[in-house]
């Protein structure tokens, strides 16, 4: 079993070299606004059987680099577990699908923050184009990216 972080933040140049000197292969990222000189937004897995991981660790918590766990399995550990997990599937998108216009549809964004995504409130159904053909897929999430 290994446990696996998504790491995403805005790297700088000093930032990627530190990363890359410790081992850490960093992805050239994209900046929000093309032609910008605003340090570009990277994502990357590393897990916690990286070399580094002890020096790594506290040094991305230093920089607020955002991170999403999940843990890993080898089809050993899988066949020999007494219980497994339910993943959804993901299926469609919220309407209006049109720069995000699902947000006014769906939230109260009174208190919403659109740098941090917080404080949104939601006080309608999601809208669907269509009903979703799931089949054996019975359990299943919006994609909302």
């Amino acid at each position: 079993m290994k446990f696996v972080h998504r790491i995403f933040f805005r790297a700088s140049a000093s930032q990627r070299r530190e990363l890359e000197a410790l081992g850490v292969q960093v992805p050239a990222g994209l900046p929000d606004i093309p032609g910008s000189n605003i340090d570009p937004i990277v994502a990357f897995d590393l897990d916690e059987h990286h070399p580094n991981w002890l020096v790594l660790a506290p040094i991305l918590e230093k920089w607020g680099a955002l991170g999403v766990s999940h843990t890993e399995f080898s089809k050993e550990e899988i066949s020999s577990a007494r219980w497994l997990e339910i993943r959804c599937n993901q299926h469609g998108y919220p309407e209006p699908d049109d720069d995000f216009g699902y947000l006014q549809a769906t939230f109260d964004l009174t208190d919403w923050c659109h740098q941090c995504y917080t404080g949104m409130k939601q006080d309608r159904p999601f809208q669907m184009k269509r009903e979703p053909k799931v089949g054996r897929n019975g359990i299943w999430v919006l994609n909302d990216n």
